[in-house]
Formats: structure tokens, C-alpha cells, sequence
């Protein structure tokens, strides 16, 4: 009956703050004009999608309340370098209103689907990173040696050297 109340952490609270700041930084690239009509294409739905896969739906629902707060408040974060209250009484305001909503639909979606990026065994994901983690690690520390050591990799069937 009783509902657990969550204490943010100041991890969550950074994590956040980086994802407002993110949102922000995706506004900087010149939006794309559609169709004429005054509602532009722009990065920071991008931004609004991670938010929520990232965060989970509370943390990157709270990440987009704190962007638009900072937008309210008349830090020209939007694309195009707009703020203030003015444009929450224009035709993006529907867009704006929707990016806490989507944040939380993505990342209950995400959610819902299984913990975020979790990868089933003997699935591609597992494979991929067999075949390519010698490669992007670029060497191997077996146990009990003292430093990293080359590593010998098989790609395509043929020894491949990776340092």
C-alpha cells in the first residue's frame, strides 16, 4: 500500500543536469525548416530520445523539466538560440510540453523491454563483441600477468595482431 520514496542521489542529480545539458548542446545545430510551416526539425528530439532510454522515464522526464525550466527562465537553449516565456505561447509549444511526456514513454519503453541494453548470450551482440573487443581494447591482460600483453585475434580466419 505504501509507495517506496526514492532519495536522488548526487549521481542522479549530475546525470540530469548532463542530460539538460546535452538537449542544450543539440540546439546549437541549425534546425531544418519542414514544409514551410513554423515548427522546425531539430537535434534536440534526439536528445529527448536518450534521455529517456538512458535515464529511465522519472530521470529523463526530470532532465527535460529542468531544460524547459532553464528555457522559461530566458536562456536561449532552444534551436535557433530562442527562450523565454514567448515561446511556450507559440506553435511549438506542443513540442515543448511533449518533450518530458516522450522522455518517460521512451525510457518506460525501453524499460518494459528489458533492462537497458542487456545482451542475450550467443546473440550478435555477443559474437560482435568477441570478434571486435580484441581490436577495440587493442591488447589482453591475462590473469596473473603484470602488464597487458598482445593478443592474437581471429578475424575471417586468419591471425590477426592486435596492439
Amino acid at each position: 500500500m505504501f509507495r517506496r520514496t526514492i532519495k536522488p542521489s548526487s549521481q542522479d542529480l549530475a546525470r540530469v543536469a548532463v542530460f539538460a545539458g546535452i538537449v542544450a548542446a543539440l540546439g546549437l545545430i541549425p534546425a531544418i525548416p519542414a514544409f514551410g510551416g513554423a515548427v522546425p526539425i531539430t537535434a534536440q528530439s534526439l536528445g529527448v530520445m536518450l534521455a529517456g532510454a538512458i535515464l529511465g522515464p522519472r530521470r529523463g522526464a526530470l532532465a527535460l523539466i529542468v531544460f524547459l525550466t532553464l528555457v522559461a527562465l530566458g536562456l536561449p537553449l532552444l534551436a535557433g538560440g530562442r527562450g523565454g516565456l514567448g515561446v511556450f505561447a507559440g506553435p511549438s509549444v506542443g513540442y515543448l510540453i511533449g518533450f518530458p511526456v516522450a522522455a518517460f514513454a521512451v525510457g518506460a519503453l525501453t524499460y518494459a523491454a528489458g533492462a537497458p541494453y542487456r545482451v542475450s548470450r550467443g546473440g550478435p551482440g555477443q559474437r560482435a563483441r568477441r570478434c571486435l573487443g580484441p581490436q577495440c581494447l587493442g591488447y589482453l591482460r591475462p590473469r596473473g600477468a603484470s602488464r597487458p600483453q598482445p593478443c592474437r585475434s581471429r578475424v575471417g580466419g586468419s591471425g590477426v595482431r592486435a596492439w
